[in-house]
């Protein structure tokens, strides 16, 4: 069994040379996954979005669920973190929630669930 998920994680993780940390932490629902900002070595990454856990880590990069909302739906996408220029790219279409569980770099895949239960495994190209 996994130690973190989308309701607990850790809210600050040193990786290589980095400090990333979590701020300002809100449950989207009730008893619902936690989302809150990203700083980077206490630097705010772009205040607009908010961010959910847990994250990975991949080179010099992380991958982690941002949280979206929209008029007819909200969800999380999957992201990807420059850890050192703090660009955001969005890799993914909408889920209802991304339960990260591991990179396959010998295949180029991330895994994650799609429920919190693990039971709707699916994955993505790097």
């Amino acid at each position: 069994m996994k130690l973190e998920n989308p309701i607990n994680f850790d809210i600050k993780k040193d990786y290589k040379k980095y400090s990333i940390s979590y701020i300002n932490l809100k449950e989207i629902v009730q008893g619902g996954p936690e989302v809150g900002n990203l700083m980077i070595d206490d630097i705010l990454i772009n205040t607009h979005y908010r961010f959910g856990g847990p994250m990975l880590f991949h080179l010099n990069s992380i991958y982690i669920p941002l949280f979206v909302k929209k008029f007819c739906k909200s969800g999380f996408i999957l992201a990807k973190v420059n850890l050192k220029t703090h660009k955001i790219d969005f890799i993914s279409t909408i889920k209802d929630i991304i339960f990260l569980d591991s990179i396959d770099e010998e295949n180029h895949k991330i895994y994650y669930y799609e429920d919190l239960h693990e039971q709707k495994r699916n994955h993505i190209e790097l």
